[in-house]
């Protein structure tokens, strides 16, 4: 069906061979479609061959010779036909609801273009129907007695139970960056977390992935080695399934505490521990085994942040000091003034001058924690000098009001 090859996408040769059997394949489909309309298989087929091609071209060392965005609507429009001729499909249910989420919405959100009110109630629309569409795969699944076809489907429902628990939990804003300013500059936090319910919805979604890929309920212990030995074949990495469960519960702990909401709440903190140790440690049995892995300082990002909620500012400290993205030297620089430390608040102002660029993505943020630096080490030249320069930033503004 014309698959890219790993290593080849930008081998023009290999590019146009492979073009040629894709449109090849999309041709005998779409015949076979013409001549059986009532056969769903042939529909789905063009559209995998579409949804591939999406995937082809939005990775990040994916082949560059078609428009996403084109595909996407192609993808679509079979996708259509195939579920109008059979609604239960599972394996279209499922790439639907992914393109959507995983593909279709960054697209459109990160297009460079200025997004207006419909293009907003047009991704939450998206949205919608991402969730109809993977709830699909869910409760279909879990209504299959038969063995054998349960572990056909195994993969989607998987997957399905993943990519809908990773899409509620990042859909409620915790507004880390204002509780950082307002933390920081001693000013009261008391916001309003829309679609908080999300994270309880994620979390049980969640719990069932992780039965299902581990065999091991959240209440367990975790077994280092068992998550280690089922790393190797399974389809979501049970480090990305640990982690994610930490970041689930630290969040729903973060929301309590602030809330001053004492129900469950230590639990909630326990376990935000426990899956995100678990993370770290099940990261150095990779380690010690000599194992190449991929890069996880958004693990300890995540630990730092639930140490700075604790006040525990000296762990947050230590968990990000080596990291090197942009987002998480503003936790490090955060945690370094939240010391009180003269020496520390310095060595913040070392390493957030550096982040007032273009290019840094949380460049306000770090606008606003060095001019608190420069306040606090009496530097306020600097610190005029820094805020004049943003004056009419209202985004920054925000924070430098909260937070000196």
């Amino acid at each position: 069906m014309g698959e890219l090859k790993n290593g080849l996408e930008r081998d023009p040769n290999h590019l146009k061979e492979i073009k040629r059997y894709r449109d090849l394949s999309l041709k005998i489909y779409k015949r076979c479609y013409e001549l059986n309309p009532k056969d769903y298989r042939y529909a789905s087929s063009v559209a995998y061959r579409y949804y591939q091609n999406v995937n082809e071209l939005t990775k990040p060392k994916g082949r560059r010779d078609g428009i996403a965005i084109e595909e996407i609507k192609n993808a679509h429009a079979w996708f259509d036909i195939s579920l109008e001729l059979y609604p239960e499909s599972i394996k279209d249910n499922y790439r639907k609801g992914k393109m959507i989420l995983d593909k279709q919405i960054d697209i459109m959100r990160y297009s460079g273009m200025d997004l207006t009110s419909e293009d907003f109630k047009g991704i939450d629309n998206l949205k919608g129907q991402a969730i109809k569409y993977l709830n699909k795969v869910i409760e279909s699944y879990e209504l299959i007695t038969d063995g054998e076809k349960k572990n056909y489907y195994r993969n989607e429902y998987i997957k399905s139970l993943y990519t809908l628990a990773k899409f509620y939990i990042d859909e409620v804003n915790l507004n880390w960056d204002e509780y950082l300013c307002r933390r920081i500059g001693n000013k009261p936090y008391l916001p309003f977390f829309s679609k908080e319910e999300y994270l309880d919805y994620g979390k049980s979604l969640l719990a069932k992935c992780y039965k299902e890929v581990t065999d091991l309920d959240v209440d367990d212990e975790l077994d280092i080695k068992l998550l280690f030995a089922k790393s190797k074949k399974a389809k979501i990495p049970p480090i990305d399934l640990v982690y994610s469960l930490g970041k689930v519960y630290s969040r729903i702990y973060f929301i309590k505490s602030v809330k001053k909401d004492k129900s469950d709440n230590e639990v909630y903190r326990s376990y935000a521990y426990k899956f995100l140790n678990g993370a770290i440690a099940l990261r150095d049995e990779f380690k010690k085994q000599g194992i190449r892995f991929k890069r996880t300082d958004y693990i300890d990002y995540s630990l730092a942040n639930l140490n700075i909620i604790d006040g525990k500012y000296i762990e947050a400290i230590k968990m990000t000091n080596m990291c090197r993205d942009d987002y998480i030297k503003n936790t490090y620089a955060a945690a370094l003034i939240l010391s009180n430390d003269k020496n520390n608040i310095k060595e913040s102002i070392r390493v957030l001058r550096p982040l007032i660029r273009e290019g840094n993505k949380t460049k306000k943020l770090s606008i606003a924690l060095l001019a608190k630096a420069y306040e606090l080490m009496g530097q306020e030249k600097e610190k005029l000098n820094l805020i004049n320069d943003y004056k009419d930033n209202k985004h920054v503004d925000k924070l430098l009001e909260i937070i000196l």
